[in-house]
């Protein structure tokens, strides 16, 4: 069927255990375009469900639990298969973790990430089940997630308070590059066409 779409959002400076995109016991969902920015509990936090893309959102300086997090289960009837997190922005956390998932096991996979941009001052944090990693290429040999992801400060233009619609300089990271998704992302979140270069 038709997706469930979560896109264009600006959802900032939630409380203490709130996250700003919480789609939860569910399907197919398509979340895009999104600029997530203090939010406390979590930016994205897919649980129990399948099938969902979180592609292009930049999730700016979560401070309690994850960036983005794929987890919530066990979950009595869900399962948590065939998620994928690409081509998103996450930076600025003090969060414990930039990102997260469940360890696969019982209706639990198929998840994976590639194509992202993770930085924080200081180590990055990544985790996936009980297992803890404090750079990508530790990540990426342990997980097989986020083969051609990056570390680095994303170097956003202006105010990097949260602002709206954050975008990158010209020597960022994350600028003309990443996976081209445009037959499902045709712009970003200011409506500029993808790709830009």
């Amino acid at each position: 069927g038709m997706p469930i779409v979560v896109r264009g959002n600006y959802v900032h400076d939630n409380g203490r255990g709130e996250g700003a995109i919480f789609f939860e016991v569910s399907n197919n969902g398509l979340i895009y375009n999104n600029v997530l920015a203090r939010n406390r509990a979590r930016g994205i936090y897919i649980a129990a469900s399948d099938n969902s893309r979180v592609y292009n959102n930049t999730v700016y300086a979560t401070a309690e639990r994850a960036g983005i997090e794929v987890a919530g289960m066990p979950r009595s009837g869900a399962t948590l298969y065939n998620n994928v997190i690409r081509n998103n922005i996450i930076s600025h956390g003090t969060s414990a973790y930039d990102l997260y998932f469940a360890a696969p096991g019982t209706s639990i996979g198929g998840n994976q990430s590639n194509y992202n941009l993770i930085y924080r001052s200081g180590a990055i944090v990544l985790r996936q089940g009980n297992s803890t990693y404090n750079n990508l290429a530790a990540w990426k040999a342990a997980t097989g997630h986020d083969a051609n992801s990056r570390s680095g400060d994303p170097l956003y233009v202006g105010p990097s308070q949260g602002v709206m619609g954050l975008a990158v300089n010209s020597g960022s990271p994350a600028a003309n590059w990443g996976l081209n998704l445009v037959a499902t992302v045709k712009d970003d979140y200011r409506k500029l066409l993808r790709p830009l270069g």
